[in-house]
C-alpha cells in the first residue's frame, strides 16, 4: 500500500514539476509576440522621422524627474547643463530609437567573483503620430540570478546565499518639447 502511495505522490509531482515547466515557455511566447509588435511599431515610426526630413531640432526631455534641454545639428547633439543623476540621458531622436532597440537584450552581469547575475530588459515606446519622433520611452531593466550560469552555483555553494542580484529599474523618458530649428 505505501508503494502505491509513493507512486501517486511521485507522479503527482512529476505532473506539477511539468505545469510549472511549461510556464515560461508560454510566457516567453507571449513576451517574444509583444517585442515582434513593439519592433513593428518602432520600425513605422522611425519610418516616419526619416520622412519628415527633420535634422535640427531641440528637445525638452525629462527622466525620472531630471530636466534637460539637447540642441541636435544632424549627428551632433549638446546638452544643456548635463545631468549626472539622469540614467539613460538621450540626446537626441537616434538616441532615443537606439534605446529602444535594446528591447529584449539579455546581459550577463560580472564582477571579481564570475558572471552569477543576470539583466533582462523590456523597452516600449510612444510616439507621435505625424512626425513618428519617441515621445516616451518606458525602460524597465530586472536584474536576477543567471541560473544557468556556473558562477551563481559556485557562489551559491561557497556563500550559502544568492548574490546581490535581485533588482528592478524603471525609467521613464518624456520628450516634454521637440522644436524644429531652420
Amino acid at each position: 500500500m505505501g508503494q502505491k502511495r509513493g507512486w501517486k505522490l511521485l507522479l503527482i509531482g512529476a505532473l506539477i514539476a511539468g505545469v510549472l515547466a511549461g510556464l515560461p515557455l508560454a510566457s516567453s511566447q507571449l513576451a517574444a509576440q509583444e517585442r515582434a509588435q513593439r519592433l513593428s511599431e518602432r520600425m513605422a515610426a522611425e519610418e516616419r522621422w526619416t520622412q519628415s526630413g527633420i535634422t535640427r531640432y531641440t528637445l525638452m526631455i525629462e527622466e525620472n524627474g531630471c530636466r534637460y534641454t539637447s540642441h541636435v545639428r544632424g549627428d551632433l547633439a549638446a546638452i544643456d547643463g548635463l545631468q549626472f543623476n539622469c540614467t539613460f540621458q538621450p540626446s537626441s531622436v537616434a538616441s532615443l530609437f537606439d534605446l529602444l532597440k535594446r528591447d529584449g537584450v539579455v546581459e550577463r552581469l560580472c564582477d571579481t567573483r564570475g558572471c552569477p547575475c543576470e539583466s533582462w530588459t523590456s523597452v516600449r515606446g510612444v510616439y507621435d503620430p505625424q512626425r513618428g519622433y519617441p515621445s516616451r520611452v518606458m525602460v524597465d531593466v530586472d536584474l536576477h540570478p543567471a541560473w544557468l550560469s556556473a558562477d551563481l552555483w559556485r557562489n551559491l555553494l561557497a556563500d550559502l546565499a544568492l548574490p546581490p542580484c535581485v533588482t528592478h529599474n524603471l525609467s521613464d523618458i518624456r520628450v516634454l518639447r521637440l522644436d524644429v530649428n531652420q
